[in-house]
């Protein structure tokens, strides 16, 4: 059962992950496509933990609770850094039953360029980081390389 102090750290890592961007929110399961429409195109304000549940504030008066339950899990992939106009931004694939799923405008960016250009992803993407956040604790400064294979 997930406790209090993890939900906090979980809460931390959706706010650097999310806050202050435009959000593509989707249900890949269908089960929340509604709760997901609500959110989908909104900035993300805030994320916050409440003993064992979790907040997100979204712009326009919008919220995302979350409690885990007994054997919920949710995990965070952080986009290290925003795509320079041109650029290719970096992505995360989604595996498993995903009841919501949500992007930050980086990898929104990328399925955009993909959609545009007639490609379509052939496997997961990866990223090798070049600068380590431990060194650089200023996340302007973080650089990574993303590797997205494309099918053929």
């Amino acid at each position: 059962m997930p406790e209090g102090h993890t939900l906090h750290a979980l809460a931390g890592r959706v706010h650097h992950a999310f806050a202050g961007t435009t959000v593509a929110a989707s249900s890949p399961q269908g089960r929340f496509e509604d709760g997901a429409a609500l959110l989908d195109g909104r900035v993300m304000l805030e994320a916050s933990a409440w003993g064992k549940h979790l907040f997100a504030e979204f712009g326009g008066d919008a919220w995302l609770h979350v409690h885990l339950g007994l054997i919920g899990k949710m995990s965070v992939q952080r986009h290290r850094r925003r795509a320079a106009p041109g650029a290719l931004p970096q992505g995360v694939a989604v595996q498993g039953a995903v009841r919501l799923r949500l992007l930050n405008d980086t990898y929104v960016a990328m399925e955009r360029w993909m959609d545009a250009n007639g490609v379509r992803p052939g496997s997961a993407p990866w990223e090798s980081y070049i600068t380590d956040p431990a060194e650089h604790p200023d996340p302007a400064d973080w650089r990574t390389e993303v590797y997205w294979p494309l099918a053929q």
